[in-house]
């Protein structure tokens, strides 16, 4: 018998190759401690980006939501038939309000606009439509 069981594991602890394989197992064992350590950060990183995203997408759409709800009410519909199509109501008086930077002739057309009742103007026919109709007297075909 070498000797007792306890000197025996003593002289195994103290050798230079266990400490070698001791070190080289938690070098290994950190590196694979900050691998987890980073990817677990990058995760949760993007995590918060993505709820970020998610709470400005939810108040984009309830945004929406209420721009929808305006869009189907009648106030909008009279106010866009007073701007875009230039209506009032029966015995309303239009009143336009000029700023400084507005001239007289801007004023003019945006009245004429207002009070336009006339049928849309018809395109002419192009050139050789013309000389066909100058030459001949009848239509083109």
């Amino acid at each position: 018998m070498r000797g007792t069981p306890g000197s025996t594991l003593k002289t195994i602890l103290a050798s230079k190759l266990f400490l070698f394989a001791s070190l080289i197992f938690l070098i290994l064992a950190s590196l694979t401690l900050v691998r987890v350590v980073t990817r677990k950060m990058e995760v949760n990183r993007e995590i918060a980006e993505l709820e970020n995203k998610i709470n400005e997408l939810e108040g984009r759409n309830i945004e929406l939501t209420y721009l929808i709800d305006y869009l189907h009410t009648d106030t909008f519909e009279e106010e866009s038939a007073r701007l875009q199509l230039g209506l009032k109501k029966p015995g309303e008086e239009v009143v336009i309000i000029s700023s400084p930077a507005a001239t007289s002739l801007e004023m003019i057309q945006i009245q004429e606009s207002m009070n336009d009742t006339s049928e849309p103007e018809v395109e002419e026919p192009y050139n050789p439509i013309k000389w066909w109709r100058y030459f001949f007297g009848t239509e083109a075909r």
